[in-house]
Parts: C-alpha cells; sequence; structure tokens
C-alpha cells in the first residue's frame, strides 16, 4: 500500500514540476517580447500574433476553368490575352 501512495507522490511531483517548466517557458516568452517590443502596441501585436492560428485553404476554382498553374503557353496566351493560337 505505501508503494502505491509513494508511486502517486512521485507521478504527482513529476507532474508538478513539468507543468512548472512550461508555465516557466511561457513568462520567460512573453519577457523577451517585452524586452524586443519597443512600445506597447507592439507587445500586443507579439501576443496577438501567437494567438492567431493559420488557416491553409485550397484555391476554390469554378467548374470548367483550370488553375494558372497548369496552363501551358499556349492556353494561357488564349485565356488571358485573348489570342488566338490557330
Amino acid at each position: 500500500m505505501s508503494e502505491i501512495i509513494l508511486l502517486l507522490v512521485i507521478i504527482a511531483l513529476g507532474t508538478l514540476i513539468g507543468w512548472d517548466r512550461y508555465e516557466n517557458r511561457k513568462e520567460r516568452q512573453k519577457l523577451i517580447q517585452a524586452i524586443m517590443s519597443k512600445s506597447a502596441q507592439d507587445m500586443v501585436n507579439f501576443e496577438m500574433a501567437d494567438k492567431v492560428k493559420e488557416i491553409k485553404q485550397e484555391p476554390m476554382i469554378p467548374e470548367g476553368l483550370e488553375a494558372e498553374s497548369e496552363l501551358n503557353d499556349k492556353d494561357f496566351k488564349k485565356y488571358a490575352l485573348g489570342e488566338d493560337n490557330g
């Protein structure tokens, strides 16, 4: 029984140390950003940049059209410049 309690205490201490290091790292990052910023607005911008998630979206191409990157020179001239290449 005492081994189980000792194991739980060790697990709790390990979790506490890990959480403390994580919080320390976040606070250190905020300090570095505060030192780097020249004004209060810069600091707010740094904090907001950390919260923004990057959204990757595929370009929507309507049916019947091809992506510009997929066109060869002949087709590009035909569609973009309105030239007929016979």
